[in-house]
């Protein structure tokens, strides 16, 4: 049975606006790319297991949020101090499945690291796909560190005498110790129903527009 280390939806009071308990305000230049959002509460909600990135997904829905990510510099500092050190969790981002087909299709699995190409499926233009339409996700694009990926391989079952490979490759975008953005595995292995990633995430970064009460 899993246990939910629950957070309280009890918001803390600011000068105007309020965000959930142990969440930090940041004040945003609005534009179009991050929704026109002025201010955006993130924070760290801890939970095991969240390399599940359903699991995740819903561990932030709880706190009536979605994953999230950094917008800047400055928000990625204070978020890194706020997670602590040693601490690995989910954060916004998943390769597209057009881009993930494409991928299959080229025998992704083949080498032991693959460079990103420089078309739609750069981590620059439109690898990744989001959950969070509220933070605009330039500073992420620009500061993802991967050139490929290290971890990618394939199960080749035979059909007929010819090899049909069912690829698993790591796609969902995780935060390590240091703050750093890394590519894991968004589900367990199905052959022993264990998580599939190379770091343990104890949290994932949610976000969520702050209440202003009357």
């Amino acid at each position: 049975m899993i246990l939910l280390f629950l957070l309280p939806l009890v918001f803390l009071t600011g000068v105007s606006a309020v965000c959930p308990d142990k969440f930090l305000l940041f004040k945003r230049t609005p534009t179009a790319k991050n929704n026109f959002t002025k201010e955006y509460c993130l924070g760290f909600v801890p939970f095991f297991d969240m390399n599940i990135r359903e699991d995740a997904r819903s561990v932030c829905a709880f706190m009536e949020s979605s994953l999230a990510l950094p917008e800047n510099q400055q928000e990625l500092d204070a978020l890194i101090r706020l997670k602590g050190e040693n601490k690995s969790v989910a954060v916004d981002g998943e390769f597209s499945t057009r881009c993930k087909a494409k991928f299959y299709r080229e025998d992704f699995g083949s080498g032991t690291n693959t460079v990103f190409e420089k078309g739609e499926c750069n981590p620059k233009n439109d690898l990744f796909v989001f959950d969070d339409r509220n933070t605009d996700t330039t500073f992420f694009k620009n500061n993802f560190g991967h050139t490929g990926l290290v971890r990618s391989g394939y199960n080749g079952i035979e059909i007929g005498g010819t090899e049909v490979k069912l690829y698993r490759n790591p796609s969902c975008v995780m935060m390590g110790p240091d703050g750093r953005y890394e590519i894991e595995h968004c589900d367990l292995n199905p052959h022993d129903n264990k998580p599939d990633t190379i770091r343990t995430y104890v949290g994932a970064l949610c976000g969520v527009h702050p209440r202003y009460p009357k």
